[in-house]
């Protein structure tokens, strides 16, 4: 048996687990917009008043909204109100990069794959939808969320993750709402992260007076946060209002027994003798130019010695056999097994040890089992002048870079929470990343992207799979006729729209449609279910009994009525196999 190493360690002056929290806030008791968060500053610009934001092509700022919109002043600020009188209404929108129609808009340099938050205040009635448009977002994440809103101001949130690849205009997030709705609005913001951080002008509209005045800590043995600013005094003046400067900075220091009450006497410029066990505060005083005067106090804990510690156990015993009464932690290199093994005693059992290397160079690695990181390999079969080389890299996912000529195509094969699937990426050009074709293979479906001829599509198993006939449900007095039912089916398109078909003949349960020259007097058949209904109403020729001269119109209404009507000779039944439209 052989004792590769001995060592001791003595431990002293060990931390004694404290954690400092922070707040912010805009007045001296800290309940003035209290927030743990510093706040970011605002991505768009004209967030605030929103001045001629319904304006038209001449528009500046990153708002855009309906010239219907009602505005309210609210101290400083202004807020909206919308109330749509249709359906769909797209009424506000915030532009990261706006239409080529509104070029003076306020511009943002959108990063790829980055997260960011949109943020706004609001109360009304109903269900609303904001959008992150158009095809900014990275494919299959998030970009639609739904709200129904109250009569109380509510803070909602919603991030998004942008593609690799970001559009040149139109990056926006918008607001839809439908008829018989209301919805008022303020404090909206876009800022980069996941964490929406409390309202900020932008860089270009920020005022000192905009920042949190006051900082506020305190420390304890948990990581929980307090939202009660009484726990953060004294609150501290950490940055002045505009126009206000500093004539004198005076600081002293004093010993205490307490961590927790500023010493009342025994303050001096000169820091005193640190004694172990006891708080060394720091008193500032700020004098401004108006002759008001703000102080602040900072305070530290002088440990005292640790006791020692206790013996370390020895290094790696090298030998064939376990080694006898190991302490816990102890190494053994068993030489008993091709190739030896270092295992390390748990107290109850041995365990083969982990080595942990920041670089390994091995001409030969033979391993029992491997958890391996980062794995990366550089290939180069270039000849005659021309590229043809690559890389393969295993870490998050499995990725393939390879490069002929001047072009490049990359292979990933992803598992992560960016998606699951395998990625492809042809660049032509691998100096120019904005030509590309992409394509995306997922659980989900199939995705493709193509910059160079503004072509995107989806393939999904809806999309090719077969979808049966589902029988229409007839209204009183209606019924099939000639055997042939009334039947409809939803077909997936390649385009994410759907197209809804019909089949079957229909008649009355008694006597025939009657000719009528009055639109008033066509029927109704039936009611579609609430998926399938159009968003305008659809009509189309059909086929009736053919007995005589008929002229015979179908249509599906927006209501989801299914409506017939008879010019001419009356019709014994009518088919409605001409029926078609997309959703």
């Amino acid at each position: 048996m052989t004792i590769v190493a001995t060592n001791n360690i003595t431990v002293s002056n060990v931390n004694d687990g404290t954690i400092t929290h922070t707040a912010y806030a805009y007045s001296a008791d800290g309940t003035d917009r209290f927030t743990t968060i510093y706040p970011n500053l605002n991505l768009g610009d004209n967030t605030k008043t929103f001045v001629g934001a319904e304006g038209g092509n001449n528009l500046t700022g990153s708002i855009r909204i309906d010239q219907a919109t009602q505005k309210t002043q609210d101290g400083d600020f202004n807020y909206l109100t919308f109330k749509p009188t249709r359906d769909g209404y797209d009424w506000f929108r915030f532009y990261l990069r706006p239409n080529s129609a509104t070029p003076n808009m306020t511009k943002v340099t959108v990063k790829p794959n980055t997260k960011y938050t949109f943020s706004v205040l609001l109360k009304g009635t109903g269900q609303h939808t904001i959008y992150a448009y158009q095809n900014w977002t990275l494919p299959n994440t998030p970009w639609i969320l739904d709200i129904n809103l109250t009569s109380d101001w509510k803070l909602y949130t919603f991030t998004v993750t942008s593609s690799n690849v970001i559009p040149d205009r139109d990056v926006q997030f918008f607001i839809r709402s439908n008829n018989g709705t209301e919805i008022n609005l303020k404090y909206p913001k876009v800022e980069e992260g996941s964490t929406a951080t409390p309202y900020m002008p932008s860089s270009s509209e920020v005022k000192t007076s905009d920042y949190p005045s006051y900082i506020g800590q305190y420390s304890d043995f948990t990581s929980t946060v307090s939202t009660d600013p009484a726990k953060y005094a004294p609150w501290t003046i950490f940055k002045g209002n505009d126009g206000v400067g500093v004539t004198s900075t005076v600081i002293t220091y004093a010993m205490s027994t307490s961590g927790t009450t500023a010493p009342s006497t025994g303050w001096t410029s000169s820091i005193p003798s640190p004694v172990k066990g006891q708080y060394l505060w720091t008193k500032t005083v700020w004098t401004s130019t108006d002759t008001s005067s703000k102080t602040a106090y900072s305070v530290s804990y002088i440990s005292k010695d640790g006791t020692n510690g206790t013996n370390g156990t020895s290094g790696i015993i090298v030998s064939s056999v376990a080694p006898a009464s190991p302490q816990n932690g102890q190494l053994w290199q068993d030489t008993s097994t091709t190739p030896q093994l270092v295992k390390k005693w748990t107290g109850s059992e041995w365990v083969i040890w982990e080595l942990y290397a920041q670089n390994l160079k091995a001409d030969t690695l033979e391993t029992v089992s491997a958890k391996i990181g980062k794995i990366y390999n550089e290939f180069d079969n270039s000849s005659g002048g021309i590229d043809n080389k690559g890389t393969i890299t295993i870490e998050d996912s499995v990725k393939v870079v390879y490069y002929l000529g001047n072009s490049s195509t990359t292979i990933d094969l992803v598992a992560s929470s960016s998606g699951q699937g395998l990625f492809t990426q042809h660049l032509p050009d691998k100096t120019d990343t904005s030509k590309f074709k992409q394509s995306w293979y997922m659980p989900t479906g199939l995705y493709f992207t193509d910059s160079i001829n503004n072509w995107t599509g989806q393939i999904t198993a809806e999309n090719v799979t077969l979808v049966p006939w589902t029988n229409l449900t007839y209204l009183s007095g209606y019924t099939t006729a000639e055997n042939n039912p009334c039947q409809y089916r939803k077909i997936k398109n390649l385009d994410g729209s759907y197209t809804v078909q019909f089949r079957g003949q229909v008649k009355p349960v008694s006597g025939s449609f009657p000719g009528t020259n009055s639109e008033s007097n066509f029927q109704i058949i039936a009611n579609l279910p609430a998926d399938i209904r159009p968003s305008r109403h659809t009509f189309l020729s059909a086929i009736g009994d053919m007995m005589g001269t008929q002229t015979i119109r179908i249509g599906a209404l927006s209501d989801g009525r299914i409506q017939v009507g008879v010019r001419g000779t009356a019709s014994s039944y009518i088919g409605i196999n001409s029926l078609e439209y997309t959703i």
